[in-house]
């Protein structure tokens, strides 16, 4: 039971990460100030959710470690192994993260300085994927592809949240503003898809080695899911900058877009989901 909740925790804090770091690029890069506000708002959201979702990752985990349920909690000697790990780094990098980027927020928020200071301070949270388990114990060359690896995704699944908000009539955009925020976003995108590509297809080689054996366990054939869902993803990135962006003429073809983008944000919660499971049949072997 313990472990099924860690895994349901694990995932939102994937969630909250990978859109908290995605949000923050994106006002970043592209600057849309009729979005700002809400983007603010729903940023600060994210880094309250992850401070009482970090603190229950952590319990669960000294729970777990004990093997004696909810009473293995309330015994220090459980807390002070786990804390003589790697895990007292990580938790403290990332509750830094968060204090600090709370902090700029409610400072200068439009500033260009800020906003790369949130972007800064909110990647230590990334820690949490690039130090954690067996990540640590690995080269500094592959803490650095699964870094950029990471960074990447957050930018291409962090800003689709963004990029419906603007297909919404409440922001009032016209179809020749999104059309141009669309162009932009695809250029930019070109970068983080290629980098995402690239060390994905490092990271797919390290743990397969060999495609035939691709059905041999439960992880080659999450793995094997994921990459079709990545593939579908892909193809739905090319139909949105070939098609439905340049064909953006009127309010009709807005709305359109919006669905096909808010479905891609949709199918990108269920790669995150089985990332995650990945990520942990790793760190169980």
């Amino acid at each position: 039971m313990f472990e099924t909740m860690q895994f349901i925790f694990q995932f939102i804090t994937s969630l909250l990460t990978i859109h908290l770091i995605g949000l923050g690029l994106f006002r970043l890069i592209f600057n849309i100030d009729i979005l700002d506000y809400k983007l603010i708002s729903i940023v600060r959201v994210l880094l309250i959710l992850l401070i009482p979702i970090l603190i229950i990752n952590y319990c669960l985990s000294v729970i777990i470690f004990a093997d004696d349920g909810v009473t293995g909690l309330f015994d220090p000697f459980y807390h002070e192994l786990i804390l003589s790990t790697n895990e007292k780094w990580i938790g403290l990098i990332s509750f830094l993260s968060i204090l600090l980027s709370l902090i700029i927020l409610h400072l200068k928020q439009k500033s260009l300085v800020m906003k790369l200071l949130f972007v800064v301070f909110s990647l230590g949270i990334l820690s949490r994927f690039t130090l954690a388990g067996h990540f640590f114990s690995e080269s500094l060359l592959f803490w650095i592809v699964i870094a950029l690896h990471i960074f990447s995704v957050c930018f291409w699944i962090g800003s689709l949240y963004p990029l419906i908000m603007s297909c919404s009539p409440k922001y009032k955009l016209e179809p020749i503003d999104i059309k141009s925020l669309m162009d932009k976003f695809g250029t930019v995108a070109i970068l983080f898809v290629s980098t995402l590509l690239i060390t994905g297809a490092l990271l797919t080689y390290k743990h397969l080695p060999n495609f035939n054996e691709i059905t041999s366990s439960n992880y080659h054939i999450g793995l094997f899911f994921k990459l079709i869902l990545v593939g579908i993803l892909l193809l739905i990135a090319m139909w949105h900058k070939f098609y439905l962006v340049t064909n953006l003429i009127d309010f009709k073809s807005v709305s359109r877009l919006k669905k096909s983008i808010t479905f891609e944000w949709i199918i990108s919660f269920i790669v995150i989901f089985i990332t995650t499971y990945l990520v942990r049949i790793i760190g169980l072997n």
